[in-house]
């Protein structure tokens, strides 16, 4: 049950199942991994006369009166004025007549909302009401999950279905790893989902992140273990390309490697670190001419349209002048345009097409992909990278990849996220290129930050 599709569950039709499928929740078993972006502390009730500007509160109050002032055509300002054994507050809301018409006087109310000034008048600003004064639509006396949620699957039915979800995983046998000094795998989703203090919702969420850091880690064994062949081509011809400046080191000991990597029956499965301007991009580059030299082609996908235009204008005439094309696929480029270059696509030519998530679409298809390059890696998730792959896996054969990254990852931890991947490092600049400095600025300091960038 727990791996069948979230369709199954009564009251998901077609429009709904979209819904989730966009927040990543395809099978029942991902309820469980759509943890709460933030929470709202409603155990307990606000005095009147403690709210505070600016502060979240629930509050209490009986309904003293209302009073409706017509401010323009389909705007009404309401004003209910509401106390408590310590207070008074004046409550402001716009429209909403359905309150007025359905509120006597001397009638209990419970709001969350917070306080703040009109005009110098303090009052309580409403984001929510619970007419009946019960709190229990309003989750008072407990601490309120916010999930990611679409239109189709707003808020207040994913936290109904998911806390439903969750209870009966705690009655269901789950057959998960223990860890010294944590909570079973159902009392931490229960603490990081419903949970009953502040507190707990962090051990909670440390016991799912061993799971899923586990999970991705048999995973990559996986990979490794299939072990898919690639095809071999043999060099047609021996491509020069005219670089503008002579390679450190570092690079021509790296361009080595992967030329190694390219020759090998194995698919290359490479990341690249090294910050901006320690020159990981011509290696890509590099890669992509020693694939031409083979009548195969190179999709080199990045994460932006700026910088896929970026690479596309440095690099064409650097490769076309070598007699290989280049071509730019974005979203932006429709049409006629779009269209040759999907023809490109399935020609017996050597080509590099740079591209930004538009070379994923369905339509696109390869002949004789040989190389995939993924620019900023952890911009993409393993579903796009595969994506590409597909489109240059033909009875097992796979492309090869390469992928950059100027995010710096403890080796450790690389290892364990891309443990199916070589992993290379670039620790020295190309000549002339200053080191980067990283700075820090508050929001306070944003008038501060715009000169700051300008002189830079």
């Amino acid at each position: 049950m727990l791996y069948e599709s979230i369709s199954k569950l009564k009251g998901v039709g077609a429009a709904r199942e979209q819904g989730f499928k966009r927040l990543g929740i395809e099978r029942i078993i991902d309820l469980v991994w759509h943890l709460p972006r933030r929470y709202e502390d409603r155990r307990i009730l606000t005095p009147i006369s403690k709210i505070r500007i600016g502060i979240p509160a629930l509050i209490s109050g009986r309904v003293v009166e209302i009073e409706s002032k017509y401010i323009r055509p389909k705007l009404v300002l309401h004003k209910a004025f509401l106390e408590d054994e310590t207070g008074s507050i004046r409550v402001n809301f716009f429209n909403q007549d359905y309150i007025v018409n359905k509120t006597a006087p001397g009638q209990k109310w419970v709001l969350y909302g917070a306080g703040e000034f009109f005009g110098k008048e303090k009052i309580f600003s409403m984001k929510e009401i619970d007419l009946r004064g019960t709190g229990v639509s309003l989750g008072m006396g407990t601490i309120l999950p916010y999930y990611h949620a679409t239109s189709a699957t707003p808020q207040k039915y994913l936290r109904r279905l998911i806390s439903e979800f969750i209870r009966a995983l705690s009655k269901m046998k789950i057959d998960a790893p223990k860890y010294d000094a944590m909570p079973e795998f159902a009392e931490a989703a229960r603490m990081v989902h419903l949970p009953l203090k502040m507190d707990e919702i962090e051990l909670g969420r440390k016991r799912m992140a061993l799971d899923e850091l586990l999970m991705v880690r048999l995973c990559v064994e996986r990979v490794r273990a299939r072990k898919p062949k690639k095809k071999r081509a043999e060099k047609i011809r021996r491509i020069e390309l005219d670089l503008p400046f002579r390679l450190t080191e570092p690079q021509k000991e790296l361009s080595a490697e992967i030329e190694n990597d390219l020759e090998s029956d194995q698919p290359m499965r490479r990341l690249i670190e090294g910050d901006v301007g320690s020159g990981k991009t011509v290696l890509a580059v590099i890669a992509a001419v020693r694939t031409a030299e083979r009548g195969m082609k190179t999709a080199f996908i990045a994460p932006t349209e700026i910088l896929a235009e970026q690479h596309y204008n440095v690099w064409k005439g650097a490769l076309e002048k070598c007699g290989v094309r280049a071509f730019l696929l974005t979203g932006s480029i429709l049409g006629r345009d779009r269209e040759e270059i999907y023809s490109a696509a399935v020609e017996d030519h050597a080509a590099v097409f740079f591209g930004t998530h538009a070379l994923l679409s369905e339509k696109l298809s390869f002949k004789d992909l040989g190389l995939v390059v993924i620019d900023e890696q952890q911009r993409f998730g393993v579903v796009q990278r595969d994506a590409l792959l597909n489109k240059g896996e033909t009875a097992g054969i796979s492309p090869d990849i390469l992928t950059l990254s100027a995010t710096p990852i403890p080796r450790t931890l690389a290892m364990t996220l891309y443990g199916d991947l070589e992993i290379s490092t670039l620790k020295e600049l190309l000549p002339g290129r200053l080191p980067v400095k990283t700075f820090h600025f508050r929001e306070t300091d944003r008038k501060k930050m715009m000169p700051f960038i300008k002189s830079a």
